[in-house]
């Protein structure tokens, strides 16, 4: 399941805190918004039932790009990263339904390299996504200079600085763009990584070059293309399987996301992997620029979807963070 435990989150705080370059606190102002603005009723889309959303601004000049999130155990702390190269963190708050109510005790900190640096350059800042390693590590994707670092979670004076980890084949060749935008972990410890690269094969199929980290090298295999979709986000469930964010844009439907659930069993190497779709959101449904997702199953049970969106610091986009259940009927 992508989240982190309850020690983690509390562990990426600390590691903020005491880092070479200290956390700042964050003031985050956060508005209630609607899955259908016009249907106050509508509290279900596919597959997915509505928990509340929340669109989150920020008087810091470092606040947006909201790329990857990931979540502890029970859901009360939030970690992201961002395309300005910061880790932005805060509580979760929840209103007596259980419905995603609030953001607090927000803190902003820098993502630092391998020297304890922090990332001066565009080219170097742009974190696209971010996955929980077995042992609580943070592993983060990130765009225009392709790569992965992992972060260790033990905290203390700079213990947060990056340590590098092998990137797929070929990856530094790829469009700055079309990297790595969405990474998880496996049940059994692999780590998978999907690029945004579409490419045709010699049948004529589009697919995105994916790979799966095995403890020693990458294996490759094929993440089918449906119409103008892209993976932004990968998350594991609790049974195992992924759940992928996809998105569309184009400048006559706009913005369009949906979610896609992928047999665990269908990740091999060499193989063309498709899912099946369980939700889709586009207008007049609440959507953006939706890239990170993450997944936790609740204390009833309940599988718990969380989806957070990219503002790329621009007036006319938003950070949003929404919450859904997954509905097995």
């Amino acid at each position: 399941m992508t989240l982190l435990p309850n020690r983690l989150g509390l562990a990426v705080l600390l590691c903020l805190a005491a880092s070479a370059v200290a956390a700042e606190p964050l003031a985050l102002d956060t508005v209630q918004r609607r899955l259908d603005p016009e249907r106050k009723e509508l509290t279900r889309v596919g597959a997915l039932e509505f928990r509340g959303a929340l669109e989150i601004t920020s008087p810091h000049p470092a606040f947006g790009g909201l790329s990857g999130i990931e979540l502890n155990a029970d859901g009360s702390r939030m970690t992201a990263v961002s395309d300005k190269g910061t880790w932005i963190t805060a509580r979760l708050r929840y209103d007596e339904r259980g419905w995603l109510a609030g953001l607090e005790d927000g803190a902003v900190a820098p993502i630092l390299d391998p020297q304890g640096r922090t990332l001066d350059e565009k080219r170097t800042q742009d974190a696209e996504s971010l996955a929980v390693l077995p042992n609580g590590d943070l592993l983060v994707a990130f765009e225009r200079r392709h790569r992965l670092w992992r972060y260790a979670a033990d905290p203390g004076p700079g213990s947060h600085k990056a340590s590098a980890w092998p990137s797929p084949p070929g990856l530094a060749d790829y469009p700055d763009n079309l990297g790595l935008e969405a990474i998880a972990t496996l049940a059994d410890g692999r780590v998978l990584a999907i690029t945004e690269n579409a490419l045709t094969g010699a049948n004529g199929d589009s697919h995105f070059p994916a790979f799966l980290w095995n403890g020693e090298s990458w294996d490759r295999f094929s993440y089918r293309r449906t119409g103008a979709f892209r993976p932004s986000g990968l998350a594991r469930l609790p049974d195992g399987d992924l759940l992928v964010l996809e998105r569309s844009f184009s400048w006559l439907a706009g913005v369009a996301a949906r979610l896609v659930r992928v047999p665990a069993a269908a990740l091999r190497p060499g193989a063309l992997v498709e899912g099946e779709e369980l939700a889709a959101l586009a207008p007049p449904l609440l959507t953006d620029n939706w890239e990170g997702l993450t997944v936790r199953r609740a204390a009833n049970g309940e599988t718990l979807v969380y989806l957070l969106s990219d503002d790329n610091f621009l007036l006319i986009q938003r950070n949003l963070l929404a919450m859904f259940a997954l509905r097995r009927d």
